[in-house]
């Protein structure tokens, strides 16, 4: 869709609420907001601001998976989350698991190339497969939205 995703992560809130309250001092960010405001040349369409549950390696191809917990289902969603993470790593991928404001889990599946993002998607995993139809006899979340990227390189 030529949706551009741009990350900012800090160590605490404590690190985030110092960098934005220099960025607010600093005129180079005020010249640069200055100038594309006055001219943009895209619309924001979502903000997230995550915090992270359970920390992956990192990878610069991804895919990630928007699951909107079920009512009373939150604890739930996440531990069916956990659950998949090793079986996902298993198989080449690295995982990170993260919380959104309203409490969805985006499951952030990483790999180091396409080529090992192929692989993953190209090789049958039935024990992922024995979970999922485990996890599907009382699901906890419903997939509410699911995108793939990749980092651009400088």
């Amino acid at each position: 869709m030529g949706r551009i995703h741009f990350a900012v992560s800090h160590e605490s809130y404590a690190a985030m609420t110092k960098f934005y309250n220099g960025l607010q001092q600093d005129q180079a960010q005020a010249d640069f907001w200055k100038a594309a405001n006055a001219n943009p040349v895209a619309d924001q369409v979502s903000n997230y601001l995550l915090d992270v549950v359970a920390p992956g390696k990192g990878g610069n191809v991804y895919e990630v998976f928007i699951w909107q917990p079920l009512p009373g289902k939150t604890g739930a969603m996440f531990q069916q989350g956990m659950g998949a993470k090793p079986i996902h790593e298993k198989a080449g991928a690295s995982v990170t698991i993260l919380r959104d404001r309203l409490n969805r889990m985006h499951y952030l599946v990483q790999f180091d190339s396409w080529e090992a993002h192929a692989k993953f998607s190209d090789t049958p995993n039935p024990e992922f497969a024995q979970y999922m139809q485990k996890v599907s006899e009382d699901p906890s979340a419903e997939l509410v939205k699911t995108y793939r990227g990749f980092e651009l390189q400088p």
